[in-house]
């Protein structure tokens, strides 16, 4: 993530996406890691949602550390 786009890599492509274009973002704790999960409003290469694995809450912190970025996805989520 920077300040405009939201970057999704499977290692051989890598695919950007703008704030306006998430609908929702979910995180759940599974104890030993996390799951987040980015939902589209329309869908991208990799279809409507988005799933990745993280061992601890580095979207919070990052959210919290880059308040531009956390106020953008709130605005989009919010339309």
């Amino acid at each position: 993530m920077d300040e405009d786009f939201m970057y999704v890599s499977n290692y051989f492509k890598t695919y950007r996406y703008t704030y306006p274009s998430i609908s929702q973002i979910k995180e759940r704790d599974f104890w030993a890691f996390y799951t987040i999960h980015v939902y589209l409003k329309e869908p991208g290469e990799f279809g409507k949602r988005i799933v990745f694995i993280s061992r601890s809450k580095k979207l919070d912190r990052y959210l919290k550390a880059h308040p531009r970025v956390a106020e953008q996805l709130l605005d989009a989520i919010a339309e």
